[in-house]
């Protein structure tokens, strides 16, 4: 056993890791393995789709971080997509114009009543939203955002 001081390595450097800013532009995309660690699911969310585009942008940002470091499952993965997309299209609706202004990082305008009136929404909402495969949309091509 070494005495004290005897050791003479120190601790690796740390490497820096890349700096991704919030509002990159382009899709984000979330890899999920399944519990079959042979299925592996795919789910996108682009902000450019939403007029609150920074808003949607940090979000998604923070959506890919949480979803590789928790490593869930494709299920949950498509779950938080879901939310991040009902959320951008209520906040688009309820602030209109003042919508492209929308940023977790700025106190105008003010989200905390957007995000109120989407909450409201949600119970009445949540039947409908989702069709039998647990799509957006409830089953009509026309309302649903992705097609």
């Amino acid at each position: 056993m070494p005495r004290r001081g005897a050791f003479t390595r120190d601790f690796p450097a740390i490497e820096p890791e890349p700096v991704v800013l919030a509002g990159t532009t382009g899709a984000r995309v979330v890899h999920a393995t399944g519990t079959r660690k042979s299925t592996v699911s795919t789910s996108r969310l682009d902000p450019s789709r939403y007029q609150s585009s920074r808003l949607a942008g940090e979000l998604a940002d923070e959506w890919v971080e949480y979803m590789a470091a928790a490593e869930l499952s494709p299920g949950t993965v498509r779950a938080y997509q879901q939310a991040i997309d009902l959320l951008c299209v209520s906040v688009d609706a309820e602030l209109g114009r003042d919508a492209p202004n929308a940023s977790l990082a700025v106190d105008q305008p003010d989200l905390v009543r957007a995000a109120a009136a989407w909450e409201r929404t949600l119970p009445s909402g949540f039947p409908l939203c989702f069709d039998s495969s647990g799509a957006l949309g409830g089953g009509d091509p026309a309302a649903d955002p992705q097609t």
